[in-house]
């Protein structure tokens, strides 16, 4: 009887660490160059579809510019010389999920929030913290 409970046990805290990075959407690099920050690794952005993970850091270069379609339908264009990270974390609110975005920002984005009631986005730069409901804006951070 210990043996299938110490299985079971083990085999939810395996599974709970494999899931433990929540995938929030979708990364391409429209021209010039990028890199991709995952668990401190750095890794170039090539031409084709990356999934972005919760906790990425995505930086662009000089000549850089990226497109970042996020689960539910929201857009991020990334300019050059700016770098986002991402942080998402969900919730139970009664019976309901309730998604919390928060963007990290250094440099400039055009982004394009969905008014979503079971989600909150927010935009931090070092002096600003801007909650969004659902509009086209942009950021920058010099």
């Amino acid at each position: 009887m210990f043996k299938y409970i110490y299985l079971v046990l083990t085999l939810f805290l395996i599974f709970s660490k494999l899931n433990a990075q929540i995938i929030t959407g979708n990364l391409f690099l429209i021209e010039g160059s990028g890199v991709l920050y995952r668990d401190n690794k750095p890794r170039p952005i090539p031409k084709t579809k990356i999934i972005i993970k919760d906790n990425d850091l995505i930086q662009t270069k000089k000549n850089g510019k990226i497109k970042i379609l996020l689960f539910g339908g929201d857009e991020i264009f990334l300019a050059p010389n700016s770098e986002i990270k991402f942080e998402e974390k969900v919730k139970l609110v009664g019976l309901a999920k309730k998604i919390n975005r928060s963007f990290n920002l250094s440099g400039r984005l055009l982004a394009k929030i969905k008014n979503n009631l079971s989600r909150e986005t927010n935009i931090r730069t070092v002096n600003a913290i801007v909650g969004v409901k659902g509009t086209d804006f942009i950021v920058e951070y010099v």
